[in-house]
């Protein structure tokens, strides 16, 4: 990332090969000295990550040591993963949060309907405008999921197209929580939030649901 500078790995490698296994959190953002080092390269180094976050590479060239991660949390761009992809790598086995930047379509059966199948997955984000009634199939079919966030680039065109809002309304489900994503200097603060300790977008959305549990909001403004 640009801010803090990150070491010149290229530059002194003995820096990753003796603090690399310490790291458990890692976001890789984009600093365009970051290409200059392969990022299959800096995950060998860091085989303890539990939480990746990538907003500048796919991971698909990457999956032989991405699978070798201990990860638990993974936010990345999944538009070139098939419906197979998420049945048979191992990455997922162990999710229990995924924050989806892109997908490779918008419809059920072909495309969203293969996170169900993530054995461990209690938390969701989707960063991309999604249909409501794959929403309420993702609520209903995903076994073990406390919070689903809804975060699209674009969020009032998104409410406003063929009554989303009202029909997001009816889903009448504390689980479901609707974010405006920031741009990307937010995006950044909010990770480094969560690697803190602090209140991210998923801590957020959990006090949010459990509010919503409770009825404290007023109905009109759920």
């Amino acid at each position: 990332m640009k801010r803090p500078p990150v070491p010149d790995f290229k530059k002194f490698p003995e820096l990753l090969e003796s603090t690399g296994h310490l790291a458990e959190w890692l976001l890789v953002g984009s600093n365009p000295k970051a290409s200059d080092y392969p990022l299959e390269t800096l995950l060998s180094f860091c085989p303890n990550v539990v939480q990746f976050a990538t907003w500048r590479d796919r991971i698909r060239p990457i999956l032989p040591v991405v699978n070798r991660l201990p990860l638990r949390r993974l936010a990345a761009n999944f538009d070139d993963f098939t419906y197979e992809d998420f049945l048979t790598e191992p990455l997922f086995v162990k999710l229990t949060h995924l924050d989806v930047l892109s997908f490779t379509g918008d419809t059920w059966d072909k495309h969203f309907k293969a996170l169900i199948h993530l054995p461990n997955l209690t938390h969701l984000s989707i960063g991309s405008e999604i249909e409501t009634g794959v929403i309420s199939q993702l609520l209903l079919r995903c076994r073990l999921l406390q919070i689903l966030i809804i975060s699209p680039d674009y969020p009032y065109p998104f409410l406003e197209n063929n009554r989303t809002a009202e029909r997001l309304a009816e889903i009448n489900d504390h689980r479901l929580v609707l974010l405006v994503s920031p741009p990307f200097p937010g995006l950044v603060h909010d990770w480094e939030k969560g690697a803190h300790g602090g209140i991210d977008c998923w801590v957020f959305s959990e006090l949010v649901s459990l509010a919503q549990r409770r009825e404290l909001f007023p109905h009109s403004q759920v």
